[in-house]
């Protein structure tokens, strides 16, 4: 025998099975009191500008940025399909879904090459070294602030090439978008001087915060780049104050004879100086000795007395004079893409080697230039 329904559900066809369903979810709400449904841990893996970025592990209600040694490892990442992170919060009725922070690159790390006297390397190093960490897929802005204007035609970069440098930057406040300019190599940009730029010396005396022209228009570029390379002028006028107050650290490029050692306490102390008036965080990355000769006693009497003298802030690795440093700039190329098989070009891809390490630990770096047999070596200078 059927069984009879109650009198108000008599005239509503299907209201059994709805006030069940609602009888349920009543008595649920009431033992439970507030369902959650959350995913513990997520991973998710993103793209940008071909390079793979991982988040770390994380829960969902603590989200956090991705870990520098996540991000740094980025050859070891494999593809992963992106996964939506969400958390389902039940409680009387009402979902919510909480979004992941936007997650941003990290700034750049700026490295001013700077050293009063000429001659030194200063522009052969920032054009090469800045080149072997590109190789290296490394995003690397070089700053001309040379008036020499040597770091672009080294990089193929002419005044033909170009309408906004960094004369109208430091100037008239032109933003540096204007001025950077795409090279050879796919990761390295530059943003050009002109011989002009030596007025900037003599136009910002009377300017409004001159010291902190080039910090402020290097902000809004940082987070585009992995380095920032400044090739300073060999003077400590208002362009080396401006490198240094913008930088993080100075590379101090030194040739290896008594001359440019008399100027070296000169710099220091002058880095002394902006880091306790203009920039705090400034720091020495190191000294590079460069322009080595190792047939020569001098040489090797001049990197024994420095490392003496500074210990563990000396690089290990020393530059040697190459005949191929020398022939690159008149082809418009790093000597990585001129010849990548000279001392010279070895001698750089180990220096930006030992940069990568010191900041990302666990990066990937270029290999090491293994040289290729030659037909014939007559006719070609000795390297």
């Amino acid at each position: 025998m059927a069984q009879k329904r109650p009198a108000f559900l008599a005239h509503k066809p299907g209201a059994t099975q709805a006030w069940h369903l609602l009888i349920g979810l009543l008595l649920g709400m009431k033992v439970i009191g507030l369902v959650m449904f959350h995913v513990e841990h997520i991973e998710k893996c993103c793209c940008l500008k071909n390079r793979q970025i991982s988040y770390a592990r994380c829960s969902t209600w603590n989200i956090r940025h991705p870990t520098k040694e996540n991000f740094a490892n980025t050859a070891r990442l494999m593809p992963m399909k992106p996964k939506a992170s969400f958390t389902i919060v039940a409680m009387a009725g009402r979902v919510t879904t909480p979004r992941p922070r936007q997650w941003r690159h990290p700034m750049a790390r700026v490295i001013a090459l700077s050293n009063q006297k000429g001659g030194v390397g200063k522009t052969t190093s920032a054009v090469n070294i800045a080149a072997c960490l590109a190789a290296a897929e490394k995003r690397v802005l070089v700053v001309d602030l040379d008036p020499q204007a040597n770091a672009g035609s080294g990089l193929g970069i002419y005044a033909s090439d170009f309408e906004v440098s960094m004369y109208d930057v430091l100037v008239d406040e032109v933003p540096l978008t204007s001025a950077i300019l795409h090279t050879e190599l796919k990761c390295l940009d530059i943003a050009p001087s002109v011989p002009d730029l030596v007025g900037a010396e003599v136009e910002l005396v009377s300017a409004i915060g001159r010291e902190s022209r080039l910090k402020e228009a290097l902000e809004p570029v940082l987070d585009l780049y992995d380095y920032v390379i400044i090739d300073c002028p060999p003077a400590l006028g208002i362009l080396t104050v401006n490198a240094l107050t913008a930088a993080n650290s100075v590379l101090i490029p030194l040739q290896c004879e008594y001359y440019a050692m008399e100027g070296l306490s000169q710099l220091i102390k002058t880095i002394s100086l902006i880091k306790k008036r203009l920039n705090p965080e400034l720091e020495r990355e190191g000294i590079l000795l460069t322009m080595y000769d190792r047939r020569n006693n001098l040489s090797h009497q001049v990197e024994q007395d420095i490392r003496t003298h500074f210990g563990n802030e000396v690089f290990p690795v020393v530059i040697p004079r190459n005949v191929k440093l020398s022939e690159a700039p008149s082809h418009g190329k790093p000597v990585i893409l001129y010849d990548i098989n000279s001392t010279g070009a070895t001698a750089y891809m180990e220096m930006a080697r030992l940069l990568i390490r010191r900041h990302n630990p666990v990066s990937v770096v270029p290999p090491k230039a293994t040289k290729k047999p030659q037909a014939s070596t007559q006719g070609r200078p000795n390297q």
